[in-house]
């Protein structure tokens, strides 16, 4: 019999989920106490943890790691008190490849468990920290990780946009003696000079026009644990020299202030661009690229591990269907063929982008090469349906169905699911517009812009 355990201080919560487990034929065990963490190990033959926020960071441990290390072949689902994208995926980069919102639902809880017990889910798709791959170089990956997390050594990651840096970056201070304190990440190329100069070394009140009140820098927000600075050949010369000094002295200065504040962090640098190219260019300061690359670490673009991508797509396929309600279960085999043989300039970030847009437009449980790639929608096989014995009437209604859906699909994209907007733009009334995407089964909340995070 399948075991579950659950890892929930809220009690009544937990016996509604035991009892909708039980119904579904799933042996169960439930936690309150950190206390009782103690005696779980590999041997107590949990194949789905499911564990509240509530329970993590508590007494010291961050239970979230301490479950993954002790009983590795579990699938991981966080119970969440309501739909929180942005937590949603801070917790899947840590290896939860579930979520499961309040007020459960027998059906919601079925789901969870087709989804997570899937059989293929244990040979197929080898989960690492929120990373997925089977492939030489992924496994490779895997053990520079776990080398790296052991020491304090300064790392640059350096990889094409997509590859997943922020992951390996999160990988090494979740396994590092660090964990227990902050991962802090910036971006630096999405910043002006001034804003990242203010977000890094902090500044103090009155130091600039704006500046209305003290504020500390990531440097000092993280110490004690990791600082991971993303797209690190962006910043000017100037935050390069304040930058090296931070490096070689842990010292900080705030801006508009002179006193020193000594920091402790491990620093993880990454980078899309050729530094040492730019370091001859003198683009980029010789001295912080020693200082920076102690430990150069390459994340592999998709192309080169495309036996991963099988098990990616379906990984992103179940959390999609999970997010967006949707009974999606399946990828059809031109669909996995066409995605193996694909070109992915934007890597695992633009194939997760494709697969998530397959499943918010797929009419059926299995997603189609015309789901996945919007120029052959309407082109497949057995979208129009057979002919034989159909009248020239019949067959037009059949190919305007397909481009109607096509239209009503692309028109709700452009507008991000506002239908009086899209009204407006297909000189339709709202009702009229309505009632035709009822008629394809059309949500248009599924279209909705998501908050960036």
């Amino acid at each position: 019999m399948t075991s579950a355990l659950i890892v929930d201080m809220d009690r009544r919560s937990s016996e509604t989920m035991r009892s909708m487990l039980e119904r579904a034929g799933v042996s169960v065990r439930a936690v309150y106490d950190p206390a009782e963490l103690g005696d779980i190990n590999a041997d107590s033959g949990f194949a789905l943890i499911l564990i509240s926020p509530s329970f993590l960071g508590v007494s010291g441990v961050d239970v979230l790691d301490y479950l993954r290390s002790v009983v590795p072949d579990a699938r991981l689902a966080v119970i969440m008190d309501c739909k929180d994208h942005g937590e949603e995926e801070n917790y899947r980069r840590r290896g939860a490849g579930f979520a499961l919102v309040k007020p459960f639902s027998q059906k919601s809880v079925d789901d969870l468990l087709k989804m997570a017990l899937a059989p293929n889910l244990g040979d197929e798709e080898t989960g690492f920290m929120g990373m997925i791959g089977k492939s030489p170089v992924m496994t490779s990956l895997f053990a520079t990780i776990r080398s790296l997390a052991e020491t304090d050594a300064s790392v640059l990651i350096h990889g094409q946009t997509g590859v997943g840096k922020e992951l390996i970056a999160s990988a090494i201070h979740h396994l590092s003696r660090r964990k227990q304190k902050r991962l802090v990440t910036i971006n630096c190329g999405a910043l002006s000079e001034s804003l990242l100069e203010s977000e890094l070394f902090g500044h103090e009140r009155g130091a600039f026009t704006g500046a209305f009140r003290a504020k500390a820098g990531k440097f000092e927000y993280g110490n004690g644990g990791t600082v991971f600075l993303d797209e690190i050949g962006e910043i000017s010369p100037d935050v390069q020299i304040r930058l090296l000094k931070v490096i070689e002295s842990g010292e900080v200065e705030r801006l508009g202030s002179n006193r020193v504040i000594k920091t402790d962090t491990r620093m993880i640098f990454a980078t899309n661009r050729d530094l040492a190219e730019d370091v001859k260019n003198g683009r980029f300061r010789r001295d912080l690229y020693y200082r920076i690359n102690v430990i150069p670490v390459r994340a592999p673009a998709l192309t080169e591990r495309k036996e991963d991508i099988p098990a990616l797509a379906e990984h992103f396929m179940r959390i999609y269907a999970s997010r967006y309600e949707r009974n999606v279960t399946a990828i059809s085999p031109s669909a996995m063929e066409w995605l193996i043989g694909r070109k992915w300039e934007g890597n695992v970030r633009e194939l997760e982008n494709v697969i998530e847009r397959g499943v918010v437009v797929a009419s059926s449980d299995t997603l189609t090469l015309e789901n996945l790639d919007p120029a052959r929608e309407g082109t497949g096989d057995g979208e129009v349906g057979p002919i034989s014995g159909v009248t020239y009437k019949e067959m037009v209604g059949q190919v305007m169905s397909v481009y109607e859906k096509r239209y009503f699909t692309r028109l709700l994209e452009d507008c991000g699911g506002n239908v009086s907007l899209a009204a407006r733009k297909a000189e339709l009334d709202r009702k009229t517009l309505y009632g035709r995407l009822a008629d394809y089964g059309i949500d248009p909340s599924l279209f909705r812009k998501k908050p960036n995070v």
